[in-house]
């Protein structure tokens, strides 16, 4: 490959790679905007560093996600004082460690995206294919949603990526039969993709088609399955829990295996697949141009043809199409990413198609130019949406602040009663309590540590309409104290101030709570109350 080559294959990395730090950096406090899945997978990690693979979260499974909070808090902790015991360490300074996990997963995902380029250029011979591929993470509206941030969808594109170099590696192999090598390659890379997360599934569609031989396809299947075991070794110490909940997801038409045990509601189905299509036309306009050409090709050429390229690109496209019905089923846009994630094989499948179809000296040059023309369409698009999103997260995380800073002026000592929003807090202490309700048996080790940290923290949990709390509550722990006490709501309305105060207080009379408003924020609706009893 010519030095050039190199060099335009570093570009979309080193893109990728600037995109997430800014990103990251734009955000900055996790604690303040996305406690969820963030202070799920730090709590998890960070049991699991401690040497325990049993962790409580097993869902996802997001194993892979675990382990690399595992082995950044570890190094990170290792640069740090060690006044402060470890575990006190990484929650104090939660987003800390987390913004350096964060960093870490963009690092990996920009070198396997160079890797991948340099391999698929390689395999094919042809840079712009190299090129394409490099835009895998890149098809999806959500990623500037979560490129900053630390959810296990950010490690998606790894193994789409290793199962793209797969199938482009066999279509172009003249091998009859598949090495024992080529099937663990294929498990191995379904395995890890389970492991982060369950949307990898129809995926596994692809190989089954491309791989000859039921034989062969039921060791790679098993293969899978066990490779699944060793990725994400703690769904063992759970099992019942893990196939029960799996389950669910089918045959419940709720989220997360929730909802009436009726598969699906046809009228929210069909209104989200309306939904899907009016909003992703360039997705659907491709998908049934190759599946055309795909039709086009298995008549024309019925006599001659390529079975791994018509079986690879026809399981691209059935997996493509599950993920949409599963959209549709649970409008989740995240559950799309692995499909998307496909775009750049489907369209390298179909031009391959397509120059066997035509007869035409100069194919490769028009093919490269449609990439690039692609390319540069794309890259207009994508601009624009980072702009879109950055201002928005901005301009969010700037309204947000200054509640946080107004926080920090209050009294270590204080009683603080939260009634939050679900998704972030100015109060670390928020944090702090959907780490302990997701820390299971790890709490056994981390509990004394929460109540060191934020003693006296009680919370309001609106969407599950209870309150949370360290050890075990009295009302006149909060009001017969010479402690301030504070009363926080985001969401305000006089009517959720009362429903807080009530489980929060109970027995208590409201109407003997004096409340003197402090702070508000206009913004984003949070209020911010000095109660005192009569």
């Amino acid at each position: 490959m010519k030095k050039y080559g190199k060099i335009l294959l570093i570009l979309l990395p080193f893109f990728y790679l600037i995109l997430g730090f800014y990103f990251n950096q734009v955000i900055n406090m996790f604690s303040v905007r996305n406690v969820d899945p963030e202070y799920v997978y730090l709590t998890n990690g960070l049991y699991m560093s401690l040497g325990h693979l049993n962790v409580h979260h097993i869902d996802n499974p997001g194993t892979p996600l675990q382990m690399l909070v595992a082995v950044v808090c570890r190094i990170v902790y290792a640069f740090r004082s060690h006044e402060i015991p470890y575990i006190e360490d990484v929650l104090m300074n939660s987003d800390l460690y987390l913004n350096m996990i964060n960093h870490v997963v963009i690092s990996i995902t920009a070198v396997v995206l160079f890797l991948a380029g340099l391999i698929v250029t390689r395999l094919t011979n042809f840079l712009p294919y190299g090129l394409l591929v490099q835009a895998t993470p890149f098809y999806s509206q959500i990623t500037y949603d979560i490129i900053g941030r630390l959810t296990p969808e950010l490690l998606i594109p790894i193994p789409v990526l290793l199962l793209t170099i797969m199938i482009l590696k066999v279509v172009g192999s003249n091998e009859k039969k598949f090495s024992f090598r080529t099937l663990l390659f294929f498990s191995m890379i379904s395995g890890f993709g389970l492991s982060i997360k369950l949307t990898f599934l129809p995926l596994l569609i692809i190989p089954v088609l491309v791989i000859p031989g039921y034989k062969d396809k039921g060791k790679f299947l098993l293969l899978s399955i066990i490779s699944l075991f060793v990725f994400a070794i703690p769904i063992l110490f759970d099992l019942v829990f893990f196939t029960t909940w799996m389950k669910d997801l089918f045959i419940h038409s709720g989220h997360y295996g929730g909802g009436e045990g009726n598969f699906i509601v046809w009228e929210q189905f069909f209104h989200n697949l309306r939904l899907f299509l009016i909003s992703h036309r360039f997705l659907v306009i491709n998908w049934v141009i190759s599946l055309t050409l795909l039709f086009v090709y298995l008549v024309i050429k019925r006599k001659d043809l390529n079975k791994r390229l018509l079986y690879g690109l026809a399981g691209v496209l059935i997996v493509m199409l599950s993920q949409i019905i599963i959209v549709s089923k649970h409008y989740e846009y995240r559950y799309l990413i692995p499909g998307l994630c496909l775009f750049p094989v489907m369209i390298i499948l179909s031009f391959e198609m397509l120059k066997r179809l035509i007869h035409f000296n100069k194919i490769k040059s028009v093919i490269g130019l449609l990439i690039v023309a692609g390319f540069i369409g794309g890259f207009q698009k994508q601009m624009h949406s980072i702009r879109i999103r950055s201002n928005h997260i901005s301009n969010e995380m700037k309204s947000k602040m200054v509640t946080k800073h107004f926080v920090e002026t209050l009294e270590e000592d204080a009683i603080k009663l939260i009634t939050p929003s679900g998704y972030g807090c100015p109060f670390h202490d928020f944090s702090i309590m959907i780490s302990h309700c997701w820390a299971g048996r790890a709490n056994e080790i981390f509990l004394p540590v929460y109540k060191k940290l934020y003693p006296d923290t009680y919370h309001y949990f609106t969407w599950e309409m209870r309150k949370k709390y360290w050890e075990e509550y009295h009302t006149s722990k909060i009001t017969d104290t010479d402690k301030p006490v504070y009363f926080y709501i985001a969401n305000y309305s006089p009517e959720l101030v009362n429903t807080s105060l009530s489980a929060m207080l109970p027995g208590q009379n409201l109407d003997d709570i004096k409340k003197e408003l402090i702070f508000e924020n206009t913004n984003t609706n949070e209020k911010i109350f000095k109660l005192k009893f009569r």
